[in-house]
């Protein structure tokens, strides 16, 4: 009786569809994200990033606004290409450059990759308001980059970078805009 129990149950739980979560997530990701993006002008990219970091350092005493300067160029590169890619149903493939990459669920897990320097970090996506949205925390919690993919009515993308830091007065905010590669 017990045995006919479990494969009773057994047979039940492999007929019933596990909630499609991860794969619905993976779905309300715009098709039109995908493929492979190239910075439209890294001249203008760098000169948001480096006005972001500016606004940032204003409060940082004189002896450290340089070298928080140089830590913060160093951790927000201004990448000249990214990709996105559906990884089957359920997953999803981030590739900044050669930087680093992560394959992962669109449902707002964290998953374990590797930063710019070989550090561990976690990841994860989202879709929130028809975008893409990554966010990226250090081993220690100290700080949080967001990367917002958005694809605009012209087919540009405008990438939104935040930076929060335990160590800073005020997060890092700039733009990117990129166009698809041809």
């Amino acid at each position: 009786m017990t045995r006919a129990l479990v494969l009773a149950s057994l047979a039940l739980a492999l007929a019933t569809p596990v909630p499609p979560h991860a794969a619905a997530q993976n779905a309300q990701v715009p098709d039109a994200l995908m493929g492979r993006w190239v910075l439209a002008n890294r001249g203008r990219a760098t000169s948001r990033r480096d006005a972001g970091i500016e606004r940032t350092v204003a409060g940082v005493f004189a002896l450290g606004r340089g070298i928080a300067r140089r830590r913060l160029r160093a951790g927000l590169p201004t990448f000249a290409s990214f990709r996105v890619a559906r990884e089957g149903s359920r997953a999803l493939r981030v590739e900044f450059q050669d930087a680093y990459r992560t394959t992962q669920p669109v449902n707002g897990t964290w998953t374990r990759i590797r930063d710019l320097y070989g550090e561990p970090m976690d990841s994860r996506l989202r879709v929130r308001d028809e975008a893409l949205v990554q966010s990226l925390r250090s081993e220690d919690g100290e700080s949080l980059i967001t990367h917002r993919f958005a694809v605009q009515e012209d087919g540009t993308l405008v990438l939104s970078v935040r930076l929060a830091n335990d160590q800073l007065d005020r997060d890092v905010v700039f733009r990117m805009r990129y166009r698809r590669a041809s």
